[in-house]
């Protein structure tokens, strides 16, 4: 009898039998997404053909090299390539250090001293090649050198001298000396002290001198700083027109710098009024120039400056010095005197040719000065030592002299 049809679907058929299930699907899946097996019903096909001669075994022919004749004839010709690696003609040496457990003689730093000491002079390496500069170039200064203060124009000096206190020099000075007097303060750096003086003891002017343009626009700045404080502490001093105005804005920026020429009129000597700051040398380069200063102040200030300018001028530019502050004083003027230590000239002989030259030949040192000065060749009166200030740091603690200028002695 013919044998009864299989079901396609992978069921069994309803008389029994016993067909293989070939598919089956779940209770969620519906029939129509069945797997089914591929089309064909036949195995994968193996390749017949091998381009080098060999068999499936064998796809590249390997073992067709067993065979020399085969071989020679297959590589007549290959491909240019690295030659293989034969043993060298040569023997290599072996060399057995003296101690095996430094091989190097890395324990023995004298011998191999000597051993390069006895290779003899090495030749000179030949000079370098300089690129030429572009023009324009050569004159600027390198941004990492380091700036040499050769004249004590310490950028920070009153802030490492008075770190937010008040400067000890004020309490050695009296305010009857300053007040509507004209003040000459020379060296003034940024100008702490030469705007403590103008804002409290009201002097009818004062002119802070220093050779550092960079320190007299500091010094211009302060005025700011100066002025907003006095505004601060007086509160409503203007009247209530701060009222509205940004505190912030205040503290950190200031009012509107003060002009630096005085205005005619009522109040033309107050603060910021009776102050300015000039960049100049007060040190003349020739005695002529000391024969025509004429008396213009009531008051000059010399302080932490004489070291200085002995580094740089010598002994003569010192005595210059002095004598153009006393024919710049008004009979009966006073200067103020405030030398440093000789012992802190040594710390900075060494900052360029010139000072270190001048330090050589120093003859007049600090503790004469105030011989000097009451001698005729300069011409003061008499001399006070008004104190030595106490500070932290003890070179800061420097004296303060006073000399009094005849008010009889003509410039």
């Amino acid at each position: 009898p013919p044998e009864p049809p299989r079901p396609r679907n992978g069921l069994r058929a309803a008389g029994g039998g016993g067909g293989k299930r070939r598919s089956s699907c779940g209770a969620k899946q519906p029939a129509w997404k069945r797997r089914r097996r591929a089309a064909s019903e036949c195995g994968p096909v193996l390749p017949s053909e091998f381009l080098l001669g060999g068999n499936i075994f064998d796809p590249l022919n390997l073992n067709s090299l067993l065979d020399e004749e085969v071989s020679r004839a297959l590589n007549a010709r290959t491909p240019q390539s690295s030659p293989l690696p034969q043993r060298g003609r040569d023997p290599v040496e072996i060399l057995v250090p003296r101690d095996i457990t430094d091989p190097l003689s890395l324990n023995a730093p004298g011998e191999g001293l000597r051993l390069a000491k006895s290779d003899g002079p090495r030749p000179p390496p030949p000079p370098a090649a300089e690129k030429p500069k572009p023009p324009g170039k050569a004159a600027q200064r390198p941004r990492h050198q380091v700036r040499k203060f050769q004249y004590g124009n310490y950028c920070k000096y009153y802030g490492y001298r008075n770190p937010d206190v008040e400067d000890a020099r004020l309490r050695a000075l009296r305010p009857e000396w300053f007040a509507g007097k004209e003040v000459l303060d020379v060296g003034c750096n940024v100008g702490h002290l030469t705007l403590s003086i103008a804002k409290r003891w009201a002097p009818a002017r004062v002119v802070g001198l220093d050779i550092d343009g960079r320190l007299i626009r500091s010094a211009r700045q302060n005025i700011r700083h100066y002025l907003s404080e006095g505004l601060g502490a007086d509160g409503d001093a203007a009247g209530g027109a701060r009222k509205g105005f940004p505190a912030a804005l205040l503290a950190s920026r200031g009012p509107i710098a003060a002009p630096q020429l005085p205005p005619d009129g009522p109040g033309a000597a107050d603060f910021p009024h009776n102050v300015v700051f000039v960049t100049g040398n007060y040190v003349p380069e020739r005695e002529e120039a000391v024969g025509a200063q004429r008396p213009e102040f009531d008051v000059v200030l010399l302080l932490s400056l004489t070291k200085w300018v002995q580094l740089n001028w010598g002994d003569e530019g010192l005595k210059r010095l002095f004598r153009r502050a006393f024919r710049h004083l008004r009979p009966g003027g006073i200067l103020l005197l405030e030398p440093q230590p000789w012992e802190s000239y040594r710390k900075r002989k060494g900052l360029t040719e010139t000072t270190y030259r001048n330090y050589q030949r120093i003859r007049l040192r600090p503790e004469q000065f105030p011989a000097y000065l009451t001698s005729p060749e300069v011409g003061f009166e008499r001399c006070e030592l008004l104190g030595t200030p106490q500070h932290s740091s003890k070179g800061f603690q420097r004296p303060i002299y006073l000399f009094h200028k005849g008010r009889g002695d003509a410039p």
